[in-house]
């Protein structure tokens, strides 16, 4: 299991890729594609989410992968992550997850972990293709990822058409600086502050009166 900190910023709006590499500091990089089929878990109640924590597989490019996230600021977020070489897995594997002690001392979470990782169930669906670039910015590096794709939850979709601008090396600033200047070449797009956990529990039609509540936490 591998424990990482990111920090990203993401910006909503109707791109396309011969916009992207249109902008000035993209056009000496190659772009690489990937195919992104995520499943993400919860318990009945959302105390994952509650926790400002999402859980997740993976599929990417046919090998899968487990992720914990966990956000810490607006910007940051920490992250454990195991690949599997099981080319089909069919639910979360506990012993690849931070332990319960973990997160109450050094995260202060605040519900039953144990219970909630029993009582995993499938929640929403997210299918996309990636695009990205990972490029030299002032004296750090950043990665620009275009998703382009939907989140489905039962019969309902929500269209995803968004831009990850992640930290590679540097200084966080770097990351606010570069989406800055992103918003002025693209001012039709704006910043995301919706997770795709949100946005995907946000289509549960069936459970009305929970997402309601959800609602007022955001």
């Amino acid at each position: 299991m591998k424990k990482e900190i990111e920090n990203e910023i993401c910006i909503t709006g109707k791109f396309n890729i011969k916009k992207l590499k249109k902008i000035s500091l993209l056009k000496n990089y190659t772009p690489t594609k990937k195919n992104l089929k995520s499943i993400y878990f919860d318990d009945l109640n959302y105390n994952l989410f509650k926790n400002k924590i999402g859980l997740r597989l993976r599929e990417i490019n046919g090998n899968w992968e487990q992720t914990l996230k966990l956000e810490l600021t607006g910007t940051k977020r920490i992250e454990w992550n195991k690949k599997f070489t099981n080319k089909n897995p069919i639910k979360i594997n506990r012993f690849y997850l931070p332990d319960k002690k973990t997160l109450e001392k050094n995260y202060n979470i605040n519900f039953d972990y144990a219970k909630t990782m029993i009582e995993l169930k499938k929640k929403f669906y997210v299918d996309v293709e990636r695009t990205s670039w990972v490029f030299d910015y002032l004296d750090g590096k950043l990665e620009l990822s275009y998703d382009l794709g939907k989140i489905i939850n039962g019969i309902n979709e929500k269209k995803i058409s968004e831009i990850d601008i992640e930290l590679v090396k540097g200084e966080p600033y770097l990351i606010w600086t570069f989406a800055i200047d992103f918003l002025k070449i693209l001012p039709f797009s704006c910043l995301e502050t919706r997770t795709k956990v949100l946005r995907g529990i946000l289509l549960d039609k069936k459970n009305h009166y929970l997402v309601s509540d959800l609602k007022k936490t955001i």
